[in-house]
């Protein structure tokens, strides 16, 4: 159904022209994770001779924090003054951005109101280097300041980080974006939209800067981050307000708000309200600092609208009046300026419905909207939004012409506009989808240009399901599906999910509200955030390679120029002597062993090393799939049926999943959770479940990518014979580059198999090591050792191969860092200072050739 426009095809293959995302540092330090930076000029050393400017926009994130934006030197005048932008905490009101000659003085102080210090909030920053007037400006926003008399050369060859560019250097966390550096005819742009790696590209696609332990920020625009969770023994619901920037969320007892700039919350006790609460609906209106709550069917004449100061925390009844039947999913819409709340449709007493109400201030009753013009039939699970303040949108659902459920129901894919001063539904467009079907939640997001809007869209049929995020175009219907999924317990007829828009944060928020199947206690409601502007999967990963776009298109256009002249040569000569032409397929150079290792694929494949993912056959992420059960289920199975135990048993089974259950209500669980594994792999080709001879076995063909089974492949071949295994170990070593076997929390079951599997590889590697840098093979000693040092980051003997290679390379740098860190690490976590200095560790001989 979706059609890409040609501006997407463009924006996907010129990826320079997308919206800049920019890179996060983090002053965060462990064992395994240190502080983040980024040098801009690594590849290039540009010479600035009249002038140098700098700007970027900078966020932020804690106005308590302290430390280096960025530091600047002249490479070549060494010894010459050293500049940086510093952040400084003042008070609780206020901080300072200070422009420094570092060990001298401060020359600029710009203050900051810490009320606008939070992610996603962006400030304009320009550092100009007047090199020729001897003078620096530092603006921020629209405030300029200036000093002179620097004592700045004529020319300046920069060297540039921003972070911490020495592992003990203090850094708040912040983050840039839109980075430019000018002067005289020279200028570099970095739109700064890398996904993953170290290696930062100019608007060109060219490599120039690197960074360490960046936080790309486009990643923050395609997965969405869990920010919150909320459980509650009574039915609870939640509301946006985008005054205050919180989520309210709230059951008949507590309020807990959510400050969604700072990622705090605080709960306040409530006198039990007297709305018995079945579906958790609601509504703010924030002038009045009122939280209305709703239930369309309550029992009896018990409030059914009621509204809750969340200033002063007292409730006041609004209405006792019910609808004639329940509204389960129903679409909803409130106008933040005239007080007035819209529902429509529904589901309850066995009918889907098609009527329009509002609730208007100072009214205690539900109006029914009378309305003419196109018919919409009765439906539910539709989402509604409001083109502006005269029109609403209504969109999508499932039901049927006749609102009986006994006639079924069936999926509409539909557009309506609402005319509230004519009270007319005029229908926008319909289109037919062959597919899953997907209902969207129960309101739109109208984009800011009026040209489409945004719903979240999941399908019901799945009782654990998952919401994507869609756009549709307002004219035509065609929509495209941005960002991954949400899993969602869509089961029980009480969960639901809404989604919300903050333009001051920039920031997309998706609540899931979930119960359990057979009513509502407890409850759960979890808050999502994904960074606007929300990206398809194809925007991640632009910079895979190495070469950029316009010299691979470059590359691929003449090559198919030359096929097609040598053809025609061909074919011509074939005709002159009377033969028919021969299909020519040009020569291709040989794959070289590094090409041949390739990435690791994305279709149809599991990966356990690092965060456990799977792909399906069409390369579509499936995780969500497992739920902690399945997962450990499948686990179970696949660790048993590769190790040659041939599988496991169904009271290995019961013993290992459910120890303390019965047994009748263990073989329930066991087929429930049997038949959901088997249809989750059924997304995969070519994997079978086996049950044979009292055994539960998978049996995975050459055609399904195992990381876990690569790796066991792998190790068997490299624990043999004598020969250098240098194409073997670079395979292993991508394989456990992405982090330790099942990193992520996962049951005790597999400690014991993952500390084995980790006691083998760090014997095995430790004799490659030797093997590999007497060999001279330095490059792989250098990466195989960094893999020990995951492993085990106290490894005396991985530090020795990774100085020694990094020295015998000439990345002294690298090497200094390494030690340092370690070092560091070494004192904090066992109390006393590492014994060896890095001149020591360089001079003596290798480990195995130590005395002793």
């Amino acid at each position: 159904m979706s059609r890409p426009s040609f501006l997407y095809i463009w924006l996907v293959f010129f990826p320079s022209l997308l919206r800049a995302q920019g890179i996060a540092f983090s002053d965060y330090e462990s064992e395994t994770v240190h502080k983040s930076s980024y040098e801009v000029f690594l590849r290039e050393q540009p010479v600035f001779r009249d002038s140098l400017t700098l700007r970027f926009e900078l966020s932020l994130h804690d106005p308590a924090a302290f430390g280096y934006i960025f530091r600047l030197t002249d490479r070549r005048h060494p010894q010459a003054d050293t500049y940086s932008l510093v952040f400084s905490y003042d008070t609780h009101e206020r901080s300072h951005l200070k422009f420094n000659i570092e060990g001298r003085e401060s020359r600029i102080v710009h203050t900051l109101d810490n009320a606008s210090l939070y992610p996603r909030h962006w400030i304009p920053v320009t550092v100009r280097f007047r090199l020729q007037g001897d003078s620096v400006s530092l603006t921020v926003g629209d405030q300029e300041l200036v000093t002179r008399d620097l004592g700045l050369s004529a020319g300046l060859q920069p060297r540039l980080w921003f972070g911490s560019s020495t592992f003990s250097q203090e850094m708040p966390p912040f983050a840039i974006r839109d980075l430019r550096v000018e002067g005289g005819h020279l200028s570099y742009f970095f739109p700064l939209n890398e996904s993953s790696g170290t290696e930062v590209h100019d608007h060109r696609g060219k490599v120039v800067g690197k960074a360490i332990n960046p936080i790309w920020l486009i990643n923050s625009s395609y997965h969405w981050q869990q920010a919150f969770t909320f459980s509650s023994r009574q039915v609870a619901g939640s509301v946006f307000d985008p005054v205050r920037q919180q989520l309210l969320i709230f059951n008949r007892d507590s309020l807990v708000s959510v400050d969604l700039r700072r990622g705090t919350s605080h709960i306040h006790s409530l006198p039990r309200l007297p709305i018995e609460m079945k579906l958790g609906t609601a509504f703010y209106h924030s002038p009045e600092n009122r939280l209305y709550l709703y239930e369309v069917d309550p029992a009896g004449d018990q409030v059914s609208v009621g509204a809750l100061h969340t200033d002063d925390l007292t409730f006041e009844p609004v209405s006792r009046q019910s609808l004639p039947s329940q509204r389960h999913h129903h679409a909803c819409h409130f106008d933040p300026e005239t007080g007035i709340y819209y529902l429509f449709g529904g589901f309850g007493s066995r009918r889907y419905h098609n009527k329009l109400y509002r609730l208007v201030p100072g009214t205690d009753a539900w109006q029914q909207i009378p309305l003419t013009g196109d018919e919409i039939t009765p439906r539910f699970f539709s989402g509604m939004g409001a083109l502006d303040k005269d029109r609403l949108l209504l969109f999508g659902g499932t039901g049927n012409p006749s609102g009986d459920q006994e006639a079924g129901k069936v999926h509409s894919y539909d557009l309506y506009v609402i005319d509230l001063k004519e009270n007319k539904v005029e229908k926008q467009w319909e289109f037919s989808h062959e597919g899953e079907d997907f209902v969207p939640v129960r309101e739109l997001i109208v984009s800011a240009d009026k040209q489409s809007f945004y719903t979240l869209c999941y399908p019901t049929h799945l009782a654990s399901s998952y919401l994507r995020l869609y756009q549709f175009s307002l004219e035509e219907g065609t929509y495209e599906i941005l960002g991954d999924s949400i899993p969602m317990e869509s089961k029980a007829i009480l969960s639901n999910a809404n989604l919300y828009y903050n333009p001051h944060t920039a920031e997309y928020y998706a609540t899931v509200q979930e119960f359990q199947e057979h009513g509502g206690d407890p409850s759960r409601i979890t808050l999502y955030t994904l960074a606007a502007p929300a990206i398809p999967a194809a925007h991640l990963g632009i910079y895979t390679h190495r070469t950029s776009f316009p010299v691979k298109v470059t590359a691929w256009i003449l090559s198919l120029l030359l096929v097609c002249a040598l053809s025609f040569v061909l074919y011509q000569r074939k005709r002159k002597s009377g033969c028919r032409p021969a299909a020519v397929s040009p020569d291709l150079p040989e794959e070289s062993p590094s090409a041949a290792l390739g990435p690791a694929p994305e279709k149809n494949s599991i990966y356990l090393f690092g965060e456990f993912t799977v792909y399906d056959r069409q390369g579509k992420e499936i995780t969500y799939m497992f739920s902690n059960k399945i997962r450990h289920l499948f686990l179970l199975l696949l660790f048993k049926s590769l190790d040659g135990s041939g599988g496991i048993t169904s009271s290995y089974m019961y013993g290992i999943l459910w120890p303390d259950k019965d047994a009748k209500s263990v073989k329930n669980l066991k087929g429930v959770c049997l038949n959901r594994l088997r249809k989750v792999l059924e997304e995969l080709d070519r994997i079978q479940f086996i049950h044979h001879n009292g055994l539960y076995t998978l049996r995975l063909s050459d055609e399904i990518y195992c990381d876990y089974q690569a790796f066991l492949r792998l190790s068997e071949q490299i624990g043999h014979g004598d020969t250098l295994h240098t194409a073997p170990l670079q395979q292993l070593t991508a394989i456990l580059r992405r982090g330790k076997l099942l990193r992520a929390a996962d049951p005790e079951t597999f400690d014991r198999l993952k500390a084995e599997q980790e006691e083998k590889m760090l014997r095995l590697l430790s004799l490659e090591l030797s093997h590999l840098y007497h060999q001279q093979e330095y490059a792989l000693v250098s990466d195989l050792a960094e893999t020990v040092l995951q492993i085990d980051p106290f490894h005396d003997t991985a530090l020795w191969y990774l100085l020694n290679s990094c020295h015998k390379l000439r990345k002294e740098d690298k090497a200094m860092k390494k030690y340092y860190l370690f070092a560091a690490d070494y004192s904090r976590h066992l109390g006393t200072e590492y014994p060896n200095s890095y001149a020591e560790m360089l001079r003596s001989a290798p480990p195995e050739e130590l005395p002793g």
